[in-house]
């Protein structure tokens, strides 16, 4: 995977999910009500999905810049979940502050030529990827402290979407 496609991607899922948080302000909304709760925790399912598979394809271990103690091989996204601590302000806030982060790490990609993308997986630029690596834990921690003040179970909501996903890659494969 190209992470610039896939940094974009989730710059993208981060911008449809502060719309939820904006339509809802318009409205004078104090909260989300149920149906925009739903849709933000799937926008936020969809963010730590192309998070996730940005780390990997970075070879960033997401967990350990969320504390020491953890590891992406060995921490379950629940624990991750308390270890990233409560968020500071309200949720319109914090979504707020997730664009900004998610915006730093697109914008990170956004002059790379395709041989420097190649050279930074290759692990060739160890500066320019510490740099993404501390805005990318910073982006994912803030994300999952909002999902704590949501209360929404970002594991369950990452799982439903795999499924989803798993169901059309076997409908598309399945000759009729």
């Amino acid at each position: 995977q190209n992470p610039q496609h896939v940094a974009v991607a989730m710059t993208v899922e981060v911008l449809e999910l502060l719309e939820v948080f904006g339509k809802a302000r318009e409205a004078g909304q104090e909260a989300l009500s149920p149906r925009q709760l739903a849709e933000a925790a799937e926008e936020m399912a969809d963010v730590t999905m192309y998070g996730l598979q940005l780390a990997y394809t970075l070879n960033i271990d997401l967990a350990r810049g969320i504390s020491p103690q953890a590891s992406d091989e060995t921490t379950a996204l629940a624990e991750l979940k308390r270890l990233a601590g409560k968020g500071r302000g309200d949720c319109f806030a914090q979504a707020m502050l997730l664009a900004a982060d998610s915006r730093f790490v697109a914008e990170v990609f956004q002059w790379m030529c395709p041989t420097e993308v190649s050279a930074l997986q290759a692990g060739q630029c160890p500066q320019a990827l510490a740099e993404i690596a501390r805005a990318f834990e910073k982006l994912f921690r803030r994300m999952l402290q909002l999902a704590d003040t949501l209360a929404i179970d970002l594991s369950g909501e990452v799982s439903r979407k795999i499924s989803i996903v798993d169901r059309r890659v076997s409908l598309e494969n399945d000759p009729v």
